[in-house]
């Protein structure tokens, strides 16, 4: 309602974190770029080695007592 003509060359983007400009939300940016692709990837080495140990234990075993 009291928004006049110049109300849209207002400043309306974000700035781009930084150490020298908002530092907490740099480093926790910074955190989640390491831990997110840490986790998934130990998620998929983890589901990766129990695939492979199930399927070695069936062909040394046959299909009885794979679990």
């Amino acid at each position: 309602p009291d928004a006049n003509e110049n109300f849209p060359d207002s400043w309306t983007s974000h700035f781009k974190p930084s150490l020298q400009h908002n530092p907490v939300v740099y480093l926790v940016n910074l955190f989640y770029d390491f831990l997110i692709p840490t986790v998934v990837g130990g998620f998929a080495l983890f589901i990766g080695s129990d695939v492979f140990r199930r399927s070695w234990n069936r062909r040394r075993h046959g299909r009885k007592n794979h679990e």
